[in-house]
Parts: C-alpha cells; structure tokens; sequence
C-alpha cells in the first residue's frame, strides 16, 4: 500500500466536484437592481407620451402656432444628456450615476406636481400672493 506522502499512479486521483449553479432565488441587491430598472424604463415609457400631450397648453400660454419645438427640445434635450450620462457613468460607476439621475427626475416631477415650477422666476411676496394654475399655492 502506498503512502499517503508519495504519489501512485495505481491510487485514483481524489474527486474534486465542480461548484453547483448558483443558489435559485432573489436577494435583497437583484431585487432593487430589479426595481431601479423597472423604474428607468417606466419613466422614459411615460415620458415621451406626456410631452406631446402639453403643446396645446404650451401653444396657447405662448400664443404661437409652432408648438412642434415642444418635442423638439425634449429629444434633443434627452440626446444631447445621453453621452454626458455615458462619460459620467465610466467615470464614477453605472449604479450611482442612474440613480443620481432617477432621483433628479424623481424631485422636478415633485416639484411640477406640488406646482413649485410654477413659482420659480417670482419675487416672494409676488408668489404668495398668486396660486398656481391647478390651485397649489407657493412655499414661502
């Protein structure tokens, strides 16, 4: 019988078994990784629709007919963020940069909807003094 500190050839080589497939199930990080993404998309998916729908507002409050720059400035706007968000997320990490920039999204459509955007550009007494169009008031 061979000894356990020398190698023979007739002793079958010890069986190493390959790891497993990983452990089925969500965890907490695939879950918000889940949720940020569905939050992305969803966004961008009721974007766009939205914007046309406000032409007719914006045409009127203006009083122009060449209400078609509404789209317009949107997609350029959103093409001309893209390779900034590109070069930002090389440099400082995918995750923290979509983030940063759904929580940015996140707080203007708090504000258009509390109707703070309305009073942006107003002298203080003159904003507490008007209310917004839907009837929010101003913050002091």
């Amino acid at each position: 019988m061979a000894s356990h500190a020398s190698f023979d050839a007739t002793e079958p080589a010890a069986q190493v078994e390959p790891p497993g497939p990983p452990r089925p199930g969500w965890t907490w990080g695939s879950a918000r990784s889940l949720a940020a993404l569905v939050a992305v998309v969803e966004t961008l998916a009721l974007s766009y629709p939205l914007a046309p729908m406000t032409e007719p507002a914006i045409a009127s409050h203006f009083r122009t007919t060449a209400s078609g720059w509404v789209m317009m400035a949107f997609l350029i706007v959103g093409a001309a963020t893209a390779p900034v968000a590109g070069k930002l997320a090389d440099l400082y990490g995918k995750r923290r940069i979509l983030l940063s920039f759904l929580a940015l999204s996140a707080a203007g459509a708090l504000a258009r909807s509390r109707g703070w955007a309305d009073c942006w550009g107003r002298s203080p007494p003159e904003a507490r003094r008007s209310s917004t169009a839907c009837g929010a008031t101003c913050p002091r």
